[in-house]
């Protein structure tokens, strides 16, 4: 009877994406409800609900001023609290998430190979790194309001992408590319490193080769337009001294 239900664990991990860390791996942990929890729809379109609700507070956000005194009293109407209230229970629930996520993966999250070949998990780690992001961004906006000081919140243009790591359906596309990234890594790496060396050679030399018209064209301008420079400065001291007599008579 277990044989089976293993087998039948496989096969429905197989059709569901979750390759190596899903029905079958989550049984013979003991973290099931944590896995359930994890792959249920309701939890996945409350986690979409909140990070679209994320994406709309950034139109308050950018509006945000610090506290600012009106006399001996605080004008309420220039210092919103509630954007930093909501974020503060958006976040929460972003590390209530990722608290689950570390749960039900543990160690594994650090190991290349699996994280490699494994889809979920790929989308679970970016789901933590961009939970890490925006809680520089929440201590931003804290920050912003304590101190009456602007802080550019640098990681809100990320809040959309996180739909992709929590929907189902864009999940797979997310998965490929994030496949093909890990995958060609290497690539990546050289090709950056290829284009940066190119660039760095390139802009050494040339700004050496104009640099050097430059100064080449300045002593030949000089050189021949020396006489006309004196020229005209001999034409506009007689013309000066010519006004100077005018005025005298």
């Amino acid at each position: 009877m277990t044989d089976i239900t293993a087998v039948a664990d496989q096969v429905r991990d197989a059709q569901t994406g979750y390759t190596i860390y899903g029905h079958n791996y989550a049984r013979l942990s003991g973290k099931i409800r944590i896995f359930n929890l994890l792959k249920s729809k309701k939890w996945n379109t409350f986690l979409q609900l909140v990070t679209l609700v994320h994406c709309i507070l950034r139109v308050w956000e950018n509006d945000f001023s610090a506290p600012r005194k009106v006399g001996d009293k605080i004008d309420e109407d220039e210092t919103p609290l509630w954007p930093v209230i909501v974020s503060a229970f958006i976040l929460a629930i972003y590390i209530c998430h990722s608290v689950v996520i570390i749960l039900f993966y543990g160690k594994n999250l650090v190991r290349w190979k699996e994280f490699e070949n494994s889809g979920p998990m790929r989308t679970e780690f970016i789901y933590l790194v961009l939970s890490c992001l925006f809680l520089i961004d929440f201590i931003l906006l804290t920050i912003q309001y304590c101190f009456d000081q602007r802080m550019p919140q640098i990681f809100a243009c990320f809040r959309s992408l996180l739909i992709l790591t929590v929907r189902r359906k864009s999940r797979h596309v997310f998965k490929v590319i994030t496949l093909v990234s890990f995958k060609m890594w290497k690539f990546w790496a050289a090709l950056f490193g290829f284009i940066l060396f190119f660039s760095a050679f390139s802009v050494h030399t040339f700004a050496k080769i104009y640099s050097c018209i430059i100064s080449c064209d300045l002593e030949t301008f000089r050189e021949e337009n020396s006489n006309l420079l004196n020229l005209e400065e001999y034409r506009c001291f007689d013309d000066s001294a010519t006004d100077a007599q005018v005025i005298a008579v």
